[in-house]
């Protein structure tokens, strides 16, 4: 009989597509918030609903005493993550974020070679070279009616890295506390950073059009599902299927965005960024490989 077929990992599509319209969600959400007000929002609602999901499975929710000073640096940086990702996606578009966001696995493979001393071969270097022209493309077109687009794709670029970091630094302490705790505590740290910066800046003014109910529920969303269940899908997918199998699925992730983008958003398909992002995922793709 021949092999049977392995199941996809459905647990890890279902958090990547969800992770794929956190961009559109944040959109909306910017309508009546500022970017620290629903940073923090979908932080502190994250944080809670991990707390609550591992006092319903019996487990202890603060990590490891030799983890919490790592829980500390790591909340740091998410917080300036999120905050930096939401405040770019004032100047750019919701498509060119995804396409950009997509190079992350670049930036932390080459934390990986410089940082962990985990060698990159020939074809993961071309990888870098390709994925890098991928980005050149996508940020030599402007979105319409966003004149400072440049801006806030640099801004994502600079979250790229946000999340290498953090990627990185994390992993002793997930293989210590596990994903669920390190996850939450980290979550609260960063979003009672944001609170005082949330009050102090002031409101932003409405979007006209805008709906107080439509934003906070994209923060919801971002709180309830892509800070809580997408993180503990994806890691259950981890435990499942490996962490190579699991990885391939975020391939999915601009794709699912610029869907989203063009239904509820309305932007409108560019051959130019699509070209460049799979020029971007193609690269992506080789660095896997490596």
């Amino acid at each position: 009989m021949p092999p049977a077929r392995p199941k996809p990992p459905y647990a890890a599509l279902v958090a990547v597509a969800l992770w794929g319209g956190s961009f559109i969600a944040v959109d909306f959400a910017l309508n009546r918030f500022t970017p620290f007000e629903l940073t923090a929002m979908r932080l502190a609602l994250g944080a809670l609903v991990l707390a609550a999901f591992q006092r319903a499975r019996g487990q202890p929710i603060v990590p490891e005493r030799e983890d919490r000073a790592r829980c500390v640096l790591l909340g740091v940086t998410l917080a300036g993550h999120l905050s930096i990702q939401a405040y770019g996606l004032l100047y750019t578009s919701s498509v060119h974020t995804g396409w950009i966001i997509g190079f992350t696995p670049v930036v932390t493979a080459l934390g990986a070679q410089f940082a962990l001393g985990r060698r990159l071969r020939g074809v993961g270097w071309i990888g870098v070279t390709v994925a890098t022209l991928g980005v050149w493309v996508i940020t030599l077109e402007s979105p319409a009616d966003m004149s400072e687009a440049s801006f806030g794709d640099a801004l994502q670029l600079v979250t790229c890295v946000s999340w290498a970091v953090y990627t990185l630094a994390g992993v002793k302490a997930v293989e210590r506390s596990g994903a669920p705790r390190v996850a939450g505590a980290t979550m609260a740290v960063a979003s009672a950073l944001l609170i005082v910066p949330a009050f102090a800046l002031g409101a932003r003014p409405d979007v006209p059009g805008a709906t107080l109910f439509g934003a906070l529920a994209a923060i919801a969303y971002l709180g309830v599902f892509c800070n809580a269940v997408a993180f503990a899908l994806w890691y259950r997918a981890q435990r499942e299927y490996g962490i190579h199998r699991t990885s391939a699925t975020l391939y999915l992730e601009p794709f699912v965005t610029l869907v989203a983008a063009m239904v509820l958003l309305g932007e409108p398909f560019s051959l130019q960024t699509a070209l460049g992002g799979i020029v971007v995922l193609f690269g992506v793709y080789c660095v896997g490989r490596a």
